[in-house]
């Protein structure tokens, strides 16, 4: 088992790019169904920073065409697009993009979302002459430093002058020492509740078989085949360096407004949307995972704990807001 690497290369090569590539393609749907979650337990997480997602993007504007890079699934935009709002996602894995075109048919909203294959950043370049904005919600950390830097060069150099671009990666501290502020007694409070009812329902869950253990399997194969290799999930994923990333962001973009979303809030719930009965998992998102997602957001907030919590290698989900340099 090896150590998590959390130095992202500059340069990749063509045989970690083409295994990246083949481990989406063999995994997405796995992925899918553990990042993705079920939709009621998938809004309760992300119902919040997707909100002020579309409000940023739409810029008051009364119609918007959103270009979504690394689109997955196709989940993310599939949550804020409608009328009114129109998403146009890229993506390299075919598979991704066949689930997406198949997700957006079954939500009946495949009006409002377009997607394509692109395996090259030219691919997606000539379609910022026909969007209003750019979503990025976990696609940046996939690749290596010098792909990120010509991402938002392309983005600096071919966005409209009224653009928005708006990212969610995840990111840790990258720094040499760190210092572990103790939490207001609220957020401390809530923190050591919502941690204990974790565990206490995970412990229920497995007692019972209440799980859906292939899905479980499968996943828990692929976080083994990661912690062999080093890997945090992918080949080529590494979080973003808060710090780091932020000063190369502003070297292209400005940044309007910046939180951290989420900390804890999807490790907790990852077994809680497993649950194989629709009427559990119901009651579980109604009665439990709003308490989740309100002790998370309080979390979120104290930044000089987050300093020590989120040393790498732990990790949580950043939002940067973007407009373009005046």
């Amino acid at each position: 088992m090896l150590a998590k690497k959390v130095k992202r290369d500059h340069t990749s090569d063509h045989r970690l790019d083409e295994l990246e590539r083949q481990w989406w393609d063999a995994n997405a749907a796995t992925v899918a169904q553990v990042w993705q979650m079920h939709d009621e337990v998938s809004s309760t997480v992300r119902r919040a920073y997707l909100k002020r997602a579309r409000r940023f993007l739409r810029g008051g504007r009364s119609g918007v065409t959103v270009l979504e890079l690394g689109c997955g699934s196709g989940w993310v935009g599939q949550m804020i697009a409608g009328p009114g709002f129109q998403v146009l996602g890229t993506d390299f894995s075919a598979s991704q993009v066949r689930l997406a075109v198949e997700n957006a048919k079954a939500r009946k909203i495949d009006a409002y979302c377009k997607y394509l294959l692109a395996t090259t950043t030219e691919e997606w370049m000539r379609l910022l002459a026909q969007v209003d904005g750019v979503l990025i919600h976990c696609f940046l950390h996939h690749l290596s430093g010098e792909e990120i830097g010509r991402v938002l060069g392309v983005l600096r150099d071919n966005l409209r002058r009224d653009g928005r671009v708006w990212i969610y990666e995840p990111a840790f501290y990258l720094l040499d020492k760190h210092s572990r502020s103790r939490l207001r007694i609220a957020p401390r409070v809530s923190l050591k509740i919502a941690s204990s009812l974790v565990a206490i329902l995970d412990g229920l869950y497995t007692k019972l078989g209440l799980l859906d253990e292939p899905v479980a399997e499968a996943f828990a194969r692929l976080s083994g085949q990661a912690a062999e290799s080093g890997w945090y999930l992918s080949p080529k994923e590494i979080p973003l360096g808060f710090h780091e990333f932020s000063n190369e962001l502003q070297e292209h973009l400005r940044i309007v407004d910046g939180y951290w979303a989420t900390i804890h809030l999807v490790g907790w719930v990852y077994r809680s949307n497993l649950l194989r009965s629709v009427t559990l998992r119901r009651v579980v998102n109604r009665l439990v995972l709003p308490f989740l997602a309100l002790a998370d957001k309080a979390v979120s907030k104290e930044h000089t704990y987050l300093e020590g919590e989120l040393a790498a290698p732990n990790y949580g989900f950043h939002v940067w807001e973007c407009t373009k340099q005046p």
